[in-house]
């Protein structure tokens, strides 16, 4: 495919190259957080001061570092941040509150489901999560970091550039599921492995925010992802 596609600053890029940025941006992020959590968390728990805090420091480096490099590549096709349509209205912020409850309303009926239908316990497999260990004040800081850095910067990097060209190349609905697949496989690689509920969260998740960064901009999903995490990572400090 050929045709050109315009992106919201005017830029017109053809398809092919759209797609190929999205998917050089995909593989970028993947690549990149795996290689930086696997491979610089160990090291730096062994310095001294660093212990028990050197998987949020490697989380918040992930962030740092790709988030700016994804959308530098996304200037090469015309998208630049006016693209990722961060100003929020009303109605944006409204939608992004809204998600919160429907996510936990979703792992409710997903786990009865889950349960009922196919006999599976929904927390089968799951890993214990290396946070339930860490101090109080450690995490305070992934609650900062996991709630809101990690959040911001993957939704530059996903809405923001990554879904952007999507779908400006294969049009809304593609360039939501594509970038929810996508976003969610990323999970589940860098992770190393998801039970079945979290993939379906992730899922759930992954195609609310693109929903929202379509109709709303990438600020609304922003705030979505911001809350999410945030109310996640912090229930851990009343576990």
């Amino acid at each position: 495919m050929t045709d050109a596609h315009t992106t919201t600053s005017g830029v017109t890029s053809p398809t092919n190259s759209l797609a190929a940025v999205a998917a050089l941006g995909s593989v970028l992020w993947v690549v990149g957080e795996f290689a930086i959590r696997q491979g610089l968390t160990r090291p730096l728990a062994d310095l001294p001061g660093f212990g028990e805090v050197a998987p949020i420091a490697t989380l918040a480096l992930t962030g740092v570092v790709l988030a700016p490099l994804v959308a530098v590549l996304g200037t090469r096709v015309g998208i630049d941040p006016a693209d990722w349509e961060l100003s929020l209205s009303k109605r944006g912020v409204v939608a992004a509150v809204a998600t919160l409850p429907a996510y936990y309303v979703f792992i409710i009926a997903a786990s009865a489901v889950a349960a009922a239908v196919f006999g599976i316990d929904p927390a089968a497999g799951t890993r214990g999560f290396w946070a339930a260990e860490l101090s109080t004040g450690a995490l305070v800081a992934l609650v900062a970091v996991n709630g809101v850095l990690g959040p911001i910067a993957e939704e530059i990097a996903w809405r923001g550039v990554v879904q952007t060209a999507l779908t400006d190349a294969f049009g809304a609905l593609a360039g939501i599921a594509l970038t929810a697949v996508v976003f969610a496989a990323k999970h589940v690689v860098v992770d190393l492995g998801a039970t079945p509920m979290r993939v379906a969260t992730l899922l759930f998740l992954a195609f609310a925010w693109g929903v929202l960064r379509h109709r709303y901009g990438t600020g609304s999903a922003m705030i979505a992802h911001v809350l999410a995490n945030t109310t996640a990572t912090a229930s851990l400090l009343f576990v």
